[in-house]
């Protein structure tokens, strides 16, 4: 079993993106892969939590795809179901794609099914040949994959 100092290269009290809960400026990116890469040893497959999202800082020039790009992992992009979310998933698909990043995506339906439908899932229907939902759990998501 492991702890969370087991799995983190860093953690924080300061519950905002690591750049702003770094108040001593201790980050280093070269610790975080190491730690990474240390973790990839211990299983087949590793997943990975970022921190907020693809343009969450790290450092003040270091963002999460930064990480993401360089560690050239692939990615499950996780979209929010609210109001607002084509301009976010489109803006992270994008972000993504610029960037070469091999990745799926899902959008994480925890609001009102009947609204997302209506308003949200029309797009997405248009737009892409297929995306999921996450609307029964992380681990019935992950078993087909």
């Amino acid at each position: 079993k492991f702890s969370p100092k087991d799995i983190t290269a860093y953690t924080f009290e300061l519950p905002a993106s690591p750049f702003s809960a770094d108040t001593k400026g201790v980050i280093d990116i070269e610790r975080i892969k190491y730690k990474i890469k240390e973790l990839s040893k211990l299983s087949d497959i590793l997943i990975i939590e970022g921190a907020g999202g693809l343009m969450v800082p790290i450092k003040r020039d270091y963002m999460m795809i930064d990480l993401i790009e360089e560690l050239g992992a692939k990615t499950l992009l996780i979209t929010p179901s609210n109001l607002g979310c084509i301009n976010d998933t489109m803006l992270s698909i994008e972000a993504l794609e610029r960037r070469g990043i091999d990745f799926d995506w899902c959008v994480n339906l925890y609001r009102d099914r009947d609204d997302f439908n209506r308003v949200t899932a029309p797009f997405y229907n248009s737009h892409f040949d297929s995306w999921w939902l996450l609307d029964e759990g992380l681990d019935n998501f992950i078993k087909n994959l």
